[in-house]
């Protein structure tokens, strides 16, 4: 076995020197192979990951990002245990559990913690009803001293010396809280920088402690356009119709250690704001994160002490692989045209080199050689030259996937990077090896005749092709009709599972197109040598002899002729497919949103929260309709 792969090593060089043209033509056929399956993975991959950024990208921050919310009692620290501590306990189970399986997703991870409301007193713009007055909460934020607030007057609030409270005689009447307000609040306060006023629980009743607390500075958002902010404007100061309300900022110890110990059990509220990197998640990665998803939703629903989470990305990710998989119909069918052009393709080159090497393996035949030598002697030559062309092929795919890219869908406007996966090389690999293995069965097929039939078939006109001989053709027209009826009954190459949800794609009617170029193409290879009989004997009579001679051996012999005829009938076909890809998209998507919208405008209003089935809109647009939609449950 050893000597026959040498010898083959050696015929292949031999070969590349004496008869190039051809083997550079075998060559281009494995490259492009391994080129246009390679670029198919590429561009499935920058199709996915385009896709999920603009999706991400035009979702609204409530739907995208996460919220993770906590409702306990304060615990004291003179009192609070490593394991009894519900503020630590729940910080220590978003780092451990909910954190780690969503991964980079994650961009960035901000907390936030409120106590109950507290009244404002000690002045007298400050000593007014219940009902009317001035209010505000204990809060903490992350990040905020950090870059996402800036320091517009004063310093940051802390804890001044032993922070007012003595431990060992439960002492708590000192305790001095310095917190900072924004330009509104310190507006609505009408409190001197440094001065001081006191607060006093809203609920709980009467004799609650107050407590002091002193302004120590002015804060404001960096920028409030920021995700930072979103759903965070009532942590700013705000009046509405009934009262004011001022947030007061303080640092996290300051909260733990004063208000804890003041005020031990007080009503807070943790809250966790994931903000989602929306260029960070690969599309590849999308199914592993939505199990993760769904798995930390269980988890906090479940086990964290009355946890809650906000979200509407697994519902934004769904539609995403929805229309994924809508937008991947035209991609697979054009895998599949390019995949059955390519297999035809290689098989004429490997009939052409067959035609060349037919002296050569008839010689081989009558110096002992079998055919399952002949077949490895191929096999050898095909592998040296799929080496080259796998390098080549898969450098080149990406080239070629950032160009079908940009003139499909733009996909240099999103940032989506271009990778190259190992999907990528096994497919380029993969059409290689389809190369190969076409020039090797062309090359076995031939190798069952030995010069006394190889001079027989040199001196007789040649044989009809097995296709044609057995009607294959017909046959191969038979299944592709049952196919476009199949197709043309469902209306849909979409499947559902048996009680599943999820679409699927049914490979089976997508393949319908590429068989129905193939068969057509078998269909030309059958009446190409019937029409060039039919035009020898209309030229015969007033043709040169040259043209005649020319059509009557192309009707003897139209397997080469023909075969070029029916592969640029493919080609042509191919690329007509090809230039309405981009068009198919974009005519989808606007029937998706039209069929969403249900309607050239569109107008949403809560009738002022009240359910009518008429509010007077439609009499001011004409033609236009009114139309009701509201949710409701039966209870049993």
């Amino acid at each position: 076995m050893t000597a026959i792969i040498n010898l083959g090593y050696v015929l292949a060089r031999r070969r590349l020197m004496s008869s190039f043209r051809i083997e550079l033509t075998v060559l281009l056929g494995v490259t492009l192979a391994v080129v246009l399956l390679s670029s198919a993975v590429v561009f499935n991959d920058l199709l996915a990951d385009t896709a999920l950024r603009r999706t991400l990208a035009e979702a609204e921050s409530g739907d995208v990002n996460m919220w993770v919310r906590v409702f306990n009692d304060l615990d004291d620290p003179r009192v609070a245990t490593a394991a009894s501590d519900r503020y630590r306990n729940s910080q220590r189970f978003v780092a451990q559990r909910v954190l780690p399986p969503l991964g980079a997703a994650v961009g960035d991870a901000t907390f936030q913690v409120e106590t109950a409301t507290f009244y404002f007193t000690g002045r007298p713009n400050l000593d007014l009803p219940n009902d009317v007055r001035p209010r505000g909460r204990v809060q903490y934020l992350s990040d905020f001293q950090d870059g996402k607030g800036r320091l517009v007057q004063g310093r940051w609030p802390g804890v001044s010396g032993d922070g007012g409270y003595n431990d060992a005689t439960g002492e708590t009447d000192n305790i001095v809280v310095e917190v900072a307000v924004d330009s509104a609040g310190f507006e609505f306060l009408d409190i001197p920088l440094g001065e001081s006023f006191r607060i006093i629980p809203a609920t709980g009743g009467e004799g609650q402690p107050d407590t002091e607390v002193t302004v120590v500075g002015i804060v404001e958002p960096v920028d409030r356009e920021d995700e930072y902010w979103y759903r965070r404007d009532k942590l700013l100061s705000y009046h509405d119709d009934d009262w004011t309300l001022v947030p007061l900022f303080v640092s996290e110890e300051a909260l733990r250690q004063q208000i804890g110990r003041r005020y031990p059990g007080i009503y807070t509220s943790s809250a966790w704001f994931l903000q989602i990197d929306r260029t960070g998640l690969p599309a590849k990665e999308v199914n592993e994160f939505q199990l993760a998803l769904r798995q930390v939703r269980r988890d906090v629903a479940n086990h964290l002490p009355n946890g809650s989470t906000s979200t509407g990305l697994v519902r934004i990710l769904e539609a995403h692989e929805e229309r994924l998989l809508l937008a991947r119909i035209p991609l697979f069918l054009m895998v599949f045209l390019v995949t059955g052009i390519l297999a035809y393709y290689l098989t004429i080159t490997a009939g052409m080199v067959i035609r060349a090497r037919a002296a050569e393996i008839a010689m081989l035949k009558s110096r002992g050689a079998t055919t399952f030598q002949i077949g490895v002697l191929t096999l050898v030559e095909g592998l040296l030259l799929a080496a080259p062309a796998v390098v080549i092929g898969v450098l080149v795919s990406p080239l070629l996937a950032r160009g079908l890219g940009g003139l499909v869908f733009d996909a240099a406007s999103s940032g989506a990077p271009v990778s190259l996966s190992w999907q990528a090389v096994g497919m380029g690999a993969a059409g290689a090896a389809l190369a190969v293995l076409v020039l090797s069965l062309a090359t076995l097929a031939a190798a069952g005749k030995g010069i006394v039939e190889f001079r027989q078939a040199g001196a007789r006109p040649a044989q009809t092709p097995f296709v044609h001989r057995y009607y294959l053709d017909l046959l191969a027209l038979v299944v592709i009709a049952f196919l476009w009826w199949q197709i043309s009954n469902r209306g849909t190459v979409l499947t559902r599972s048996l009680g599943g949800r999820d679409l699927e794609i049914d490979f089976a009617l997508l393949l319908g197109p590429a068989l129905g170029l193939i068969a057509l193409g078998l269909l030309v290879m059958r009446f190409f040598p019937l029409a060039m009989g039919l035009l020898a004997r209309a030229v015969g009579p007033v043709g040169p002899g040259w043209l005649v001679q020319g059509l009557r051996h192309i009707a003897r012999d139209p397997i080469a002729p023909g075969s070029l005829v029916a592969l640029l009938m493919l080609a042509t076909a191919l690329g007509v497919v090809g230039s309405a890809f981009s068009a198919t998209l974009t005519r989808s998507l606007d029937d998706r949103v039209r069929y969403d919208a249900g309607a050239d405008i569109r107008i949403q209003h809560d009738a002022g929260r009240i359910p009518r089935a008429f509010s007077g809109a439609s009499a001011m647009i004409p033609a236009s309709a009114e139309v009701m939609r509201t949710e409701g449950s039966l209870l049993t």
